[in-house]
Order: C-alpha cells, then sequence, then structure tokens
C-alpha cells in the first residue's frame, strides 16, 4: 500500500494548528494520523510522524484493529536490534558499541550483556551520547545505535545527534522486513522481550510556569522519597531507589 499523507498536516502550519504542541511525545499528537489510517484499512496500519525539525521520531503500529503507540524505549530496543542483524558479523562482538542515557531503559544494557557488544552509559542528552562515541570511536570500537527514551535515535555516527530522517528509514525498512515474514513491529518487540526480559518503564515531565516548583519537588523527593498529590487523588509512589546525579548519590547501589 503506498505512504498516505495526513491531509491536515501535509502542507507547511508555523502555527501548528493540527496539533496541541509540536512535539510527537506529546498525548493525541498522532491522532490525525491514526484516523486518516483507520480510513485506508480497519485491521494494520503503520504512523510515522517526526517533529517540526526532524530530529525526532514516533511510529503507531496497528494490528488486528488495535493501535500501540511505541515508547522510546520500545523502538529504541527494536532498532538496536535491527542494526545489530545487519552488522558486519566478520568484526568481533566485543569491538561494538550501543549507548543510551541515565534516563532511558536498561533494556539496552541487557541486550549488551546477551549479545555480547559493549554498553555505555551518559547523561541526559545528545551532546554527552555524541561526545562519548566520538571517544569510543576513536578507541577502535563501531558505535552501532544510540537512543534516548524521549523519542530521539542516532543511527551510526554520521550525524552525530538524534535524527529523525535516518531513524525513519530504519524504522521502515524493519517493517518491511517484518512484514515479508508475516510478522509486526508489535510481535517482534514481544518476541524480544520474551529472550530479554521485560522490561518495565513509566516516563513522564512536568510542566510548571514557576521557576521555584522544580527545587521544591527535588527536595520533597531527596528528604522524604515521596511527592504529596493533591487532594481526592490515589496514593503517591513510592520510590523503592534513587539515583541523584547532582548530589552523586544511589540508593539502589550497596554502601
Amino acid at each position: 500500500r503506498p505512504y498516505a499523507p495526513v491531509p491536515r498536516q501535509q502542507d507547511m502550519d508555523p502555527e501548528f494548528s493540527s496539533v496541541p504542541f509540536p512535539n510527537p511525545e506529546e498525548k493525541g499528537v498522532l491522532d490525525l494520523a491514526m484516523e486518516a489510517a483507520d480510513a485506508l484499512d480497519a485491521d494494520r496500519g503503520l504512523v510515522i510522524a517526526n517533529d517540526p525539525d526532524a530530529d525526532r521520531l514516533a511510529v503507531a503500529e496497528k494490528v488486528d484493529g488495535k493501535w500501540h503507540l511505541f515508547t522510546g524505549n520500545e523502538l529504541g530496543i527494536l532498532l538496536a536490534g535491527w542494526l545489530w542483524e545487519q552488522r558486519d558479523k566478520t568484526v568481533a562482538p566485543e569491538k561494538y558499541a550501543m549507548l543510551t542515557t541515565a534516563v532511558s531503559s536498561k533494556m539496552l544494557k541487557t541486550f549488551a550483556d546477551h549479545a555480547g557488544f559493549q554498553f555505555f552509559e551518559t547523561l541526559t542528552g545528545f551532546k554527552w551520547m555524541s561526545h562519548v562515541a566520538m571517544e569510543k570511536e576513536a578507541l577502535g570500537l563501531r558505535v552501532l545505535f544510540s537512543f534516548e527514551e524521549a523519542l530521539g535515535y542516532m543511527p551510526g555516527t554520521t550525524v552525530l545527534d538524534k535524527d529523525g530522517i535516518s531513524s525513519v528509514c530504519l524504522a521502515l525498512s524493519l517493517a518491511a522486513h517484518l512484514h515479508a515474514s508475516h510478522s509486526s513491529l508489535t510481535q517482534h518487540l514481544l518476541a524480544t522481550s520474551r529472550t530479554l526480559g521485560f522490561h518495565l518503564s513509566h516516563n513522564g515531565y512536568l510542566r510548571t510556569p514557576s521557576p521555584t516548583t522544580f527545587p521544591c519537588i527535588l527536595a520533597a523527593l531527596r528528604t522524604n522519597g515521596i511527592i504529596l498529590p493533591p487532594q481526592n487523588t490515589p496514593p503517591p509512589f513510592r520510590l523503592a531507589s534513587m539515583r541523584d546525579l547532582a548530589a552523586g548519590t544511589d540508593s539502589g547501589e550497596p554502601g
């Protein structure tokens, strides 16, 4: 089936009037795309979306009439696995490396332990991963892939930043490969999780107009390990452990 644009989003619109906020992480941003896909096929579909500067990638897949929006961690491990399958297998596994950040899933580390390539974790942001990638390549490693949970992916090191365009190509090549073998991204993610173990992540972020709110939240976490919710809401999450990069502490580590 040919690719189909979203009618309300195919022309330039500097106001981004068709979405609540021009970021593929935002809830509802893919709704129009999924509606357009529904009109073409009631049972199956694939939606791909970049943000305005094309450095992020969002993917949603419909299988048997149900949509699944992939998180950055889910798509990240799928793309990592696809690049690993296509690597030059005459090169020893330990000569390859992949990277992610402190706020992303540890599933890539599990994959590294399973497959034998080197894994590196950096601070949040592609400036850190790009710097480490250059350092590792200078030492003779081949950096296959880097990603962060916020829908950012860096295949290889040709572009030393998150790149939505090359990531679209990579995701579509994987989807086409799976389709040819009567599978799907969703099914492949389940198979990958059965191999590596299921890794749960629950990411979110908070917007506040007050510059004093965020320091108060951090202070509450550091003091009590808890954030008090508004009235009439369920009990808050309690933290089993907390890693504080600013303070250099990790309560989940012995000692």
